[in-house]
């Protein structure tokens, strides 16, 4: 109970303060914790745990460890009572493969995704929108508007952060954020710090 409490705070700490490189260096004492307290932890604290590694090493562009521990959700998941954090998941994916540059797997992955959503009759407008950039990312032809289509975009997502339905997907990702630092051509982490300075 002592580590389910504590290993959950302290990686939501990491996410909240920012401080990805400190949250990240404590993440193999935390996995090896893991070794011995994982099989008594429920599966939600789990994948929340997972989730929360992934997104530290995403805010270090360690993206292929990132990988690693958000396929530990999307090949464990069986349960629906987490179906928020899934989806989430399945768009951080997409995500973590755009910033790879695995344009060969991002369309097979975003039809797989488009499916699942479709298939729970459930999608954030966030995920909708983001869906549709995909489309974008991967038209050769349209890689020299990518800068203005990304701002209109980043309009978009300000616009639908107000909106009390679509904060759950803003609570799983900040992709204001991401799409910022597309713009800015700077890394992700450095707007999100610049952000909570500025909180």
């Amino acid at each position: 109970m002592i580590f389910k409490l504590s290993v959950i705070m302290e990686t939501d700490l990491y996410l909240c303060i920012p401080d990805y490189k400190t949250g990240a260096a404590q993440i193999p004492r935390i996995e090896s914790e893991l070794k011995k307290f994982g099989t008594s932890l429920s599966k939600h604290t789990l994948y929340v745990l997972y989730y929360n590694i992934t997104l530290l090493y995403f805010g270090t562009a360690n993206y292929h460890k990132a990988l690693k521990w958000l396929n530990k959700i999307l090949t464990e998941n069986k349960d629906d009572y987490t179906l928020d954090l899934i989806c989430g998941a399945r768009i951080l994916f997409l995500i973590i493969h755009i910033e790879l540059g695995n344009d060969d797997l991002l369309e097979y992955a975003a039809q797989s995704t488009h499916r699942y959503l479709t298939a729970r009759k459930r999608k954030y407008k966030v995920e909708s929108i983001f869906l549709d950039l995909l489309n974008i990312i991967l038209n050769p032809s349209r890689k020299k508007e990518m800068i203005t289509l990304l701002g209109e975009i980043l309009v978009q997502f300000k616009q639908l952060k107000s909106d009390p339905y679509e904060q759950g997907a803003f609570e799983l990702f900040d992709y204001i954020s991401w799409i910022e630092s597309k713009i800015e051509n700077r890394p992700f982490a450095d707007i999100v710090k610049d952000k909570a300075g500025r909180a």
